[in-house]
């Protein structure tokens, strides 16, 4: 299975380890349905992603326009919508990502909000601490 294509597989397979692994939080994913907006949802709490989707694409990040979120969100075939609660900090950390061949790390890349630019930038990080570092 091509895992980038089917990212609420791989939300599940993080989930799992999150619960008997490390036994750290993580954000309530929930896949699309036509009743979202229905209830008490605060949209504009929710980030907004797109399974198959690359270079922020199909990502919609608080405040929402209206017209955008129903545009995209109405793109429906193969692959599914899901959402997230938004976490502010995602702003000014980043998203990081770890792209696994054969189960060895290949690459990390970090996706940044630039302020100026109104936009995120994707950078590929080349060095940080290992995890024998960060448990110290």
């Amino acid at each position: 299975m091509l895992y980038s294509r089917h990212k609420v597989e791989v939300i599940e397979l993080l989930d799992g380890i999150s619960k008997r692994v490390t036994r750290t939080p993580r954000p309530i994913t929930t896949i699309v349905t036509n009743n979202v907006f229905q209830g008490n949802i605060n949209v504009d709490s929710l980030v907004f992603k797109r399974e198959a989707s690359d270079c922020s694409e199909h990502v919609l990040i608080p405040p929402h326009s209206d017209e955008r979120l129903q545009a995209m969100l109405s793109n429906t075939g193969e692959f599914r919508w899901f959402y997230q609660p938004f976490l502010p900090f995602l702003r000014s950390l980043g998203e990081w990502r770890v792209y696994v061949l054969g189960g060895r790390p290949m690459r990390v890349v970090r996706t940044i909000w630039q302020e100026v630019e109104g936009m995120w930038e994707n950078e590929i990080v080349t060095s940080g601490y290992s995890l024998e570092e960060i448990k110290k």
